[in-house]
């Protein structure tokens, strides 16, 4: 029934359009050059075409927009992305989520179900974009699985983070902003043009501010710099060459318990008086306020692009590095985590003219990360441990994606990418032991390992070697009903890479898979003064991974990964954007979800007698584990409903011009652990966003004034159950922001 529902509703969605689109051809009119609504182009399917000629949802963020909306770190994108959820928690590990298909754990084993891209290299460390948004020409979020142009690690689609260009006329700009928790942050860009053919282009910023927790966590200090030097020789090459770096020195993010021990103020940390007497009372080491964030990133690389007799050539090899040191307590006990990753990629793709018979793009992809972990953790009365690790991952595909345009309004699309994942672990972990109960750990090593009574410690070896090969494919249609409507359909496919968790064998995990169907539209309307996008989604996701607290071989348990569940997600996503006078726009985007695991079954171990979880929990017959059942649940991190409203007004003064933007954004409930207990659970809310501009007649400066979350909405954004305390411990989004911001060009 409810099938029919949704089926019901794309085709009066597609028949309205259809109706409204034959009405607007019947009398066309040129659009008017300050009501219009301006194009976006955007390169999501490897080439430049407009956001309204794509067929596929994606929400594309001007650089004015994310000035506007002070976009300085990776949670901040989501805010204008309703379907999107990014969390940073402690240790500057981020989770990302489309439409609630995305990653809840945050080790370094991890791999993510949304990809990150920054001017076309993959990202595969989600810790490496803390560093990186400035100077930003646009942010593209593509919705639904990317497995064709993307592939590995884009089940759930891609985030593209494209930095501006060096470009061949000298100038700059600078901003300076100011505002309540001490926040204080300088970026700036100085574009040379050495030639008509040369330029170089140097950007940076320095962002800070204090805890937005009453114990010093969730704060900010970073810098960050890139060096661009780009060079067009002629018509046919473009090379540009790119190094960037960024340091972040920060107290690191932090968590609190839910429910709030003080519910009248939500922000008081965990390492509080109040906070620390519940790990007391239970025997567990406190938390404590001595937390830190040490993260160094570097990457460099080249893009090549080169119009040749065959095609557009685009030629993209890169080189990253990240350093990672970290104490925290977000889990709810103490974690030390000291992780280095070093990857090199290259991708070579050759495409076809866009406006031939039929269009194509093929290419080749190589990616390889190697990753040394040391992670050490105290838990008092379960156990402590370090670990040391060293994971190699090898990565290689071949794609190809093919349009024909069989008339001149339809036009069918076909691709398919072939991928193979090589992973190595080698590793040692070391259990001192010596104040363990004997029924929370083992006494004796599980062979090979060893033990030492003197110290009192366990020695275990960590290895494994594993490949998952995957063919992801992608069939589509797109009809032009006027050349300003658009109808699209298209099936494809995603996958996420599986991998290991430290221990011993069998300690792998195997890849996620997302088939996604989609309906959609894209319109202009009243000549260009009116854009109306929709699509109606229907996925099914199985093999999801989950991380959790779990037995291990041959006996005691660890934080383990693997297959449980599968699930089924429909919905309908509309954006809007109206433009009824030269001095007024009103945006809205609006998302509706109905998603249910329709099996979600594992085993997990317990150190309380039975877990926390809201979920159905039997007995097995191994001692302290039980089975855990979340069957008919929903996903985490998937509000049935949401979304927002911005309006924006200007007022032309004879000295210059006011921009007014106030918005509105809301969420109904959601989840934001797999467990689903009471403290992991969201409230319906909604917050609201002002902003006051003022830029002089010559435009070379703007003066602008903000509040963010003006109502001081604690949101929670991701969670861990303290494994003994089985109490939730969450981390939240921003409370009440404001400031000042003055922004310079020259």
């Amino acid at each position: 029934m409810r099938q029919v529902s949704l089926l019901t509703l794309i085709v009066a969605s597609a028949w309205a359009t259809g109706a409204a689109a034959r009405q607007e051809a019947a009398t066309p009119a040129a659009p008017a050059a300050d009501t219009a609504i301006a194009e976006i182009i955007v390169t999501a399917e490897r080439r430049d075409s407009s956001v309204q000629k794509t067929a596929a949802a994606i929400s594309a963020l001007t650089a004015a927009q994310l000035e506007r909306q002070g976009v300085t770190q990776p949670q901040d994108i989501s805010k204008a992305v309703p379907a999107l959820k990014i969390a940073t928690g402690g240790g500057g590990y981020t989770q990302l989520a489309i439409r609630g298909i995305g990653t809840l754990s945050g080790n370094a084993y991890s791999e993510q179900a949304v990809a990150s891209n920054l001017d076309g290299v993959y990202v595969p460390r989600p810790a490496e974009v803390n560093g990186v948004l400035f100077d930003l020409d646009r942010i593209e979020v593509l919705k639904g699985p990317q497995g064709t142009l993307y592939g590995r690690n884009a089940t759930a689609g891609a985030i593209n983070i494209i930095t501006r260009k060096p470009s061949f006329t000298t100038g700059g700009d600078l901003t300076l902003e100011a505002g309540n928790y001490n926040q204080r942050r300088v970026q700036g860009a100085l574009n040379l043009a050495l030639s008509d053919a040369v330029a170089i282009r140097f950007s940076g910023q320095v962002n800070r501010h204090d805890g937005y927790l009453s114990d010093g966590y969730d704060d900010a200090d970073e810098s960050a710099a890139r060096l661009q030097l780009r060079m067009a020789p002629n018509d046919a090459v473009d090379l540009t060459l790119s190094i960037d770096h960024a340091e972040v020195d920060a107290h690191g993010g932090g968590a609190v318990q839910s429910p709030f021990v003080d519910p009248g103020s939500p922000y008081t940390g965990a390492s509080t008086a109040a906070g620390q007497a519940i790990f007391v009372a239970a025997g567990l080491k406190p938390v404590l306020n001595d937390g830190y964030l040490d993260l160094k990133t570097t990457g460099a690389g080249a893009t090549l692009n080169w119009k040749t007799g065959l095609g557009a050539l685009t030629v993209i090899p890169a080189y990253r590095k990240m350093d990672l040191d970290t104490r925290q307590y977000a889990p709810g006990f103490l974690l030390e985590d000291s992780e280095t990753s070093r990857s090199r990629s290259l991708e070579a793709r050759l495409a076809s003219p866009t406006d031939a018979a039929l269009s194509w793009i093929v290419g080749a992809f190589a990616f390889a990360e190697d990753q040394t972990t040391n992670i050490f953790t105290d838990q008092r009365v379960t156990y402590s441990r370090v670990i040391a690790p060293k994971l190699d991952t090898r990565s290689y595909a071949l794609f190809g994606q093919a349009t024909w345009r069989a008339t001149d309004q339809l036009r069918l699309t076909a691709g398919v990418r072939a991928s193979r994942d090589e992973k190595t672990l080698q590793g040692t972990r070391l259990s001192p032991l010596p104040a363990v109960p004997a029924a929370a750990y083992p006494a004796v090593c599980p062979s090979p390992a060893t033990f030492s009574a003197s110290a009192g410690t366990c020695t275990s070896p960590i290895a494994g070697d594993a490949t998952f090969k995957k063919t992801t494919w992608k069939i589509a249609a797109e009809y032009d009903l006027t050349p300003s409507n658009l109808l699209y359909a298209n099936l494809g496919t995603g996958f996420k890479a599986g991998g290991f968790y430290s221990s011993l064998a069998p300690n792998t995990f195997q890849p996620e898979n997302l088939t996604a169907t989609a309906i959609g539209s894209k319109n202009r309307f009243l000549d260009n003064r009116l854009q109306i996008n929709t699509e109606a989604f229907y996925w099914r996701y199985k093999d999801k991974q989950v991380t959790h607290l779990g037995p291990v071989t041959p006996s005691g348990f660890d934080l383990i990964t693997e297959n449980a569940g599968k699930a089924t997600l429909y919905g309908l996503e509309v954006d809007m954007i109206w433009k009824p006078t030269a001095n007024d726009q009103i945006s809205a985007n609006l998302q509706y979800e109905h998603s249910r695991y329709g099996s979600f079954v594992y085993n997990q171990s317990t150190t309380t007698g039975a877990p926390t979880t809201s979920c159905k929990v039997s007995a097995t017959t191994a001692a302290s584990v039980v089975l855990v059942d979340c069957s008919g649940h929903r996903l985490a991190l998937a509000p049935t409903w949401s979304g927002g409203v911005t309006y924006s007004r200007g007022f032309d003064l004879g000295s210059g011009r006011v921009e007014a933007e106030i918005t509105e954004r809301f969420e109904s409930s959601y989840w934001v652990g797999d467990e689903q207990v009471l403290g992991q659970k969201q409230k319906a809310y909604n917050k609201t966003d002002l902003l006051v501009s003022y830029t002089p007649g010559d435009d070379r400066w703007t003066l602008s004034v903000y509040g963010q979350n003006l109502e001081n909405k604690a949101v929670m954004s991701s969670s861990f159950v303290q494994p003994v305390l089985g109490a939730p411990y969450v981390t939240l989004r921003p409370p009440r922001t404001w400031g000042a911001r003055l922004s310079a060009r020259f």
